[in-house]
């Protein structure tokens, strides 16, 4: 699966890019969010990537943020959400505003995303609630940089299911053993594997 990707960025529109990498033009599909983040056209851009697989096609999502497509991959669980859904509801609103919406019930907010009516918005917050609370819970223990990791791994983290206080502990590890990590993603790729 493709996990990321670098190179010149071609082209970029409101919900699409394509980006030059090896000299192969990769076309993805982006959320607003992602769209506001861009580099000029002809520099570098980095995507966090979402391969989605259909019997009769391949496409890629990408997006600024590890968070972003955390939040995507969370919505993609929910019965009825499918990728394009899932990239207009993450598009449409900072993601802890989403985030603080599902985990506390926010029926009125989820309902004036675009896409989301009475019985989605119900769907999305009894199959979601649980695995989200653990980011909401973030916003007021988020980890300070003097902690020796990124916030944005934490938050990550998280989202990706794991508990704070073994979040916590598998990142300080990786903290405590040299080289650290330059980057949010390996951050979060290392803790992952990191039992």
């Amino acid at each position: 699966m493709i996990q990321h990707i670098r190179g010149r960025l071609c082209s970029k529109q409101p919900g699409e890019v394509v980006v030059e990498c090896g000299g192969v033009g990769y076309g993805l599909s982006i959320t607003a969010t992602t769209y506001g983040e861009l580099p000029a056209l002809g520099e570098e851009a980095f995507l966090h990537v979402h391969q989605v697989v259909r019997e009769d096609s391949l496409s890629l999502c990408g997006f600024a943020t590890q968070e972003e497509r955390a939040l995507f991959l969370n919505l993609l669980r929910v019965t009825g959400v499918g990728p394009v859904l899932a990239l207009g509801i993450v598009g449409q609103a900072p993601l802890q505003q989403i985030v603080q919406a599902v985990v506390s019930g926010d029926h009125a907010f989820l309902q004036r995303l675009k896409g989301v009516g009475k019985k989605l918005s119900e769907r999305i917050v009894v199959e979601l609630r649980d695995r989200l609370q653990g980011w909401a819970a973030g916003e007021s223990t988020a980890t300070k940089t003097a902690g020796g990791y990124p916030d944005d791994a934490y938050k990550a983290l998280l989202v990706l299911g794991l508990n704070p206080e073994e979040a916590r502990r598998r990142l300080a590890e990786i903290a405590a053993t040299p080289p650290k990590p330059e980057r949010a993603e390996d951050w979060i790729r290392r803790a992952l594997r990191h039992a």
